[in-house]
C-alpha cells in the first residue's frame, strides 16, 4: 500500500516497530465523533430511568471491556447506581451472567442502543461520570462521545488514551478494582 492510516502516534510507533513499516508510509488520522453529542439532553434518559445519580459505561459486554471489575468497584460506591449499555458478545454469555450476578442490586443493564437513538445521547448527558475500564482502547469512541456530551470521563490507561485525553480525563488501572473505585469516587466529587 502507499499509505497506512491509524488512530494515534502510539499505534503508528507500535506498527512501525512490530512490522518494520517505514513511518513515512504512515499517517495518523485521529478519531472524531458526532458533533450532535454537544446538544444531548439528559431529560429523556432521566424520564425513562429515573433521576438517581449514576455511573455509565457503554460497550460490548466481554472480558476485554472489563465490566466485571467496574461492577466490583461500583459496588463500593453508595448513592450511585451503575448503568451498563451494551449486549453480550457471542460466546461471552457466561461473562455477562457473572456481571448480572455481581451487579444485581445496583446495576441496570440496557441492551445495545443505536447510535442515532436520542436515548443513547441522553445517557451521556445525564450521567455523573462515564467509565471506560477496558484493558486496551484506541482511544475509545465512548469516552470521546461522553466528553463531548459534557460528562466527566475515567478511562483505561491501556492503549492510546493518554494521547487523546491527557488533561481531560482521569486514567484507571484496569487490573485494580480499588484503583477503579478511587478514580470514579474522585470524579463523583468534582463539579461538572
Amino acid at each position: 500500500s502507499d499509505l497506512i492510516l491509524h488512530n494515534s502516534e502510539m499505534e503508528k510507533d507500535q506498527l512501525s516497530r512490530l512490522f518494520a513499516v517505514p513511518k513515512d508510509k504512515m499517517k495518523v488520522v485521529y478519531n472524531g465523533v458526532d458533533g450532535g453529542m454537544v446538544n444531548a439532553d439528559p431529560r429523556l434518559f432521566r424520564l425513562q430511568y429515573g433521576n438517581e445519580p449514576f455511573i455509565l459505561s457503554v460497550g460490548r459486554v466481554e472480558p476485554r471491556k472489563n465490566q466485571l471489575n467496574l461492577i466490583l468497584a461500583a459496588k463500593k460506591i453508595k448513592g450511585h447506581r451503575l448503568i451498563l449499555i451494551g449486549s453480550a458478545v457471542s460466546g461471552q454469555e457466561g461473562y455477562y451472567e457473572k456481571c448480572i450476578k455481581e451487579g444485581k442490586d445496583f446495576t441496570t443493564f440496557i441492551p445495545a442502543l443505536q447510535h442515532s437513538d436520542p436515548l443513547f445521547r441522553s445517557a451521556y448527558a445525564a450521567c455523573e461520570v462515564c467509565v471506560l475500564p477496558g484493558w486496551f482502547e484506541t482511544p475509545g469512541l465512548v469516552a470521546l462521545e461522553a466528553a463531548l456530551a459534557g460528562a466527566k470521563v475515567v478511562v483505561t490507561e491501556g492503549g492510546s488514551t493518554r494521547e487523546y485525553f491527557e488533561g481531560y480525563a482521569d486514567f484507571l488501572d484496569p487490573s485494580s478494582v480499588e484503583n477503579i473505585y478511587q478514580k470514579i469516587s474522585l470524579n463523583l466529587i468534582k463539579p461538572k
